[in-house]
């Protein structure tokens, strides 16, 4: 027996302003991404900005921002 299900369809959306440029601590870039952030990342010199970022489903629904980063987008 086969049932259609159609697969949802996540878009993630930047949400709010960019962050003030963080600087890593020591410099070392690696321990500031090494966080797990929710959002875009945009270098500023050299340090970094953070935005934040939601998802919806195809029906314009909040849904888990983990979901948009699990199926891409």
């Amino acid at each position: 027996e086969t049932q259609y299900c159609p697969c949802n369809k996540y878009n993630a959306q930047p949400v709010g302003n960019w962050s003030d440029c963080i600087l890593p601590e020591g410099g070392r870039v690696e321990g500031l991404l090494g966080m797990k952030v929710q959002g875009d990342i945009k270098e500023c010199g050299q340090g970094y900005r953070f935005q934040a970022m939601v998802c919806y489903d195809q029906d314009n629904r909040l849904v888990e921002t983990s979901r948009c980063n699990s199926h891409g987008g």
